[in-house]
């Protein structure tokens, strides 16, 4: 996995500590924390970060993280892959997590 993810200081309470920490792990994942990326709305209701540019957001940071780590996948699988990155609405998703059977 490569790429680059965003992390705001004053959403790090809301568990993103954590994710950002376990990205930190990852060889070939950049980790940056700003004082504000300027999502203030959407740092108050739930955690998120930029991955590549994009906003991720979701219910949990475990959700989060697993919405991350797909992302990087799928950038590190090229354009030629089916996960839609260049359709619109691209660039900002909404986590749901993992679907079970």
């Amino acid at each position: 996995m490569f790429g680059i993810v965003e992390f705001c200081e004053s959403n790090l309470a809301s568990g993103t500590e954590a994710v950002a920490e376990a990205l930190e792990a990852e060889p070939g994942v950049d980790v940056v924390r700003y004082a504000c990326l300027g999502y203030c709305s959407e740092c108050f209701l739930q955690p998120f970060a930029l991955v590549n540019g994009a906003f991720f957001a979701a219910e949990s940071p475990e959700v989060l993280l697993y919405a991350i780590r797909r992302a990087l996948e799928a950038d590190a699988a090229g354009p030629c892959d089916s996960t839609g990155s260049g359709e619109e609405g691209a660039g900002r998703f909404e986590a749901e997590g993992p679907s079970g059977p």
